[in-house]
């Protein structure tokens, strides 16, 4: 696969962590008694957007296998554009923290799932880092929100 290709699959994800950036941004204006959860989610999404781009570099001249297999570029698109909708739902609905906790739940364990951040592989240690660092902060977006979620009572 060529770099642009490498590329092109580096900054879909990257757009990704940015939209469900911006929708838990969103969240924490929102939902002001639990926006410290949000506004901690949101400013790590960026920061995996920041290190996505730093693997542009770093991928540029070293053997990277990219799984097109199991990673569908076009389902991060569409993934994308779901999350866009979602933070303009949250904008103007009237949904509560129960349901915001529970969609950003599914958007992480979604992540997850998808194996998203092991679509590359390589024998490059600093990649592999990179990779390994996003793959374990989604895991642990999800445990916050699982905490955050069983910590409601019921009806809220």
């Amino acid at each position: 696969m060529s770099g642009r290709d490498h590329s092109a699959v580096v900054e879909a994800l990257a757009q990704h962590e940015e939209a469900i950036a911006e929708l838990y941004a969103t969240y924490a204006l929102k939902y002001p008694r639990a926006a410290d959860l949000w506004h901690g989610l949101a400013d790590e999404e960026q920061s995996h957007a920041a290190l996505l781009r730093t693997l542009l570099a770093q991928v540029d001249g070293v053997h990277v296998f990219l799984d097109t297999e199991r990673f569908s570029l076009r389902a991060i698109q569409a993934s994308v554009r779901y999350v866009r909708e979602t933070v303009e739902e949250a904008t103007y609905g009237s949904a509560g923290l129960r349901e915001a906790l529970a969609v950003a739940l599914s958007l992480e364990q979604a992540l997850i799932e998808s194996r998203a951040f092991l679509v590359f592989e390589t024998d490059t240690p600093q990649i592999r880092r990179v990779l390994d660092q996003l793959r374990n902060q989604s895991g642990e977006h999800r445990d916050r929100l699982l905490c955050a979620l069983y910590s409601l009572s019921p009806g809220r």
